[in-house]
């Protein structure tokens, strides 16, 4: 199975953004380097896959994140991709609490 995915950078005028098509059985950190090359990223910043079954990203006890290598794609998808999201924090500490979303 594979996933449609498109990543909006939120605030960005004009819009920017990638659509990219990935296995359902890729790893989140494995996404995470997709992402990355679709916008041509260093890959220095934090980040975390907030999703319903939790974050996802650098395993971190004190900010709640588990590992993103040892979930798949398949795992933490939900039938709405409004809730499945990341955020990217550039040289910033990573805040406690985060929106459903990509976090890179």
């Amino acid at each position: 199975m594979v996933h449609k995915v498109k990543i909006t950078l939120r605030g960005a005028k004009p819009p920017v953004w990638r659509r990219l098509e990935v296995p359902s059985d890729f790893t989140l950190s494995r996404l995470h380097e997709c992402v990355q090359q679709a916008f041509g990223w260093a890959g220095c910043d934090l980040w975390v896959f907030a999703t319903p079954g939790g974050e996802f990203g650098d395993p971190d006890p004190e900010l709640g994140h588990r590992g993103a290598s040892a979930r798949s794609l398949r795992e933490v998808c939900c039938r709405s991709a409004r809730h499945t999201g990341a955020r990217r924090d550039r040289m910033e500490p990573a805040p406690r609490r985060r929106s459903p979303g990509y976090h890179p």
